[in-house]
């Protein structure tokens, strides 16, 4: 083995590599922004002991709505489209249910509630109106929670998505596989699948694991639900949870495992490996436009990653900095979603958590 050589202050090269430490340390690639989970100068910011954010979705207009918990849960609805800029908080009628899940149809949002007398439950509410010019004048109408028909599970919710044109919503429980039907504002069909968990959307149809680690999915337009034959649908049998990310369209879908195994899905159910990521393990993910994969890995000082489908390319760009809005490291994140103009989400997993905005560079093309 060769020895390693201990670098001294009166080295000529300290100054060269102490500079790549620094800046190497942090991403270079793309901006973070770390914005607080209020109006900043005018409303009060979610309470630090309550404010990690724990799931995030987007509307059909890149509005984001997003969860929090800690010692009380929240919701909240945030917007940075114009002169916006704001999360406000939506006043979740049950601060001790957690929500694990909340998406979106064009004139409601459903969010999934996990009451903490166990079970689970829907909510919908009307989706938020949209904030005019706040750099002159804000006001939020407070819509209620509505509770409705055939709402409840014996279980407690893990999971619910939107399709491709916002008409349908898939909920699922370990052992359950609900449908809602935006414009009949309700349950349209249930099925037991055992072991059901979390899932996601690509185009038309759902796809999830079963306890067996099968690979299953689900047609709503035709109410059809179904195993996946074949070793295109096979994973490791890795202990742990599995984490899926898609883009706002659905072409996209990537599946990391619990070993940190990263596979392309393609709308036939077919699994092929991509990549691996060495730090594990993966706590949010989602997909730009034009394909490419976001994550971070790692616990204590999370690392952010890419993975570029047109190279094969997979980039460990180090920790997560912002110096815009707020000056603060990013050490854990647990939620992800794109925005409307490929912008991505994260959700802070911290205390004092914020609603992390990333702005990709944008890739020249091919010449």
């Amino acid at each position: 083995m060769t020895p390693k050589t201990r670098i001294e202050r009166s080295d000529p090269d300290w100054d060269r590599l102490a500079q790549k430490i620094r800046l190497g340390a942090f991403s270079r690639e793309g901006m973070f922004v770390a914005f607080p989970l209020c109006f900043p100068g005018v409303t009060l910011p979610i309470p630090r002991e309550e404010s990690r954010v724990v799931t995030l979705t987007t509307d059909a207009e890149g509005m984001v709505y997003g969860a929090t918990t800690g010692r009380a849960n929240h919701v909240f609805f945030a917007c940075f489209q114009a002169t916006s800029g704001i999360v406000l908080d939506l006043k979740w009628p049950d601060p001790s249910a957690a929500c694990p899940a909340i998406c979106c149809g064009i004139k409601e949002t459903l969010f999934a509630a996990n009451p903490a007398a166990g079970g689970g439950l829907l909510l919908r509410r009307q989706i938020q109106d949209r904030p005019g010019d706040l750099l002159h004048e804000w006001s939020f109408q407070r819509h209620p929670f509505e509770a409705f028909k055939d709402a409840r599970f014996n279980d407690p919710i893990l999971d619910l998505v939107t399709l491709s044109g916002h008409r349908f919503a898939v909920c699922t429980t370990r052992s359950e596989v609900a449908l809602y039907d935006f414009e009949e504002r309700r349950i349209v069909d249930r099925q037991s699948v055992e072991g059901a968990g979390r899932i996601c959307a690509t185009g038309d149809t759902v796809f999830g694991f079963d306890a067996r680690g099968a690979l299953w999915h689900y047609r709503p337009a035709t109410r059809s639900l179904a195993r996946i034959p074949g070793k295109s649908a096979a994973v490791p049998d890795t202990p742990g949870e599995r984490l899926w990310a898609t883009d706002r369209s659905g072409r996209f879908t990537y599946l990391i495992d619990a070993g940190g195994h990263i596979y392309s899905l393609n709308t036939e159910g077919i699994l092929t490996e991509r990549s691996h990521m060495a730090i594990t393990p993966v706590t949010a993910a989602s997909v730009t436009h034009d394909g490419r994969l976001f994550a971070f890995a790692g616990e204590g000082i999370a690392h952010f990653h890419s993975f570029d489908p047109a190279s094969g390319q997979l980039r460990d760009h180090g920790a997560a900095v912002s110096v815009l809005e707020r000056r603060r490291y990013g050490y854990a994140f647990a939620a992800a979603t794109t925005g409307q103009g490929g912008e991505i989400f994260f959700g802070e997993n911290d205390d004092l958590g914020h609603l992390w905005l990333y702005f990709p560079t944008i890739q020249s093309p091919a010449v």
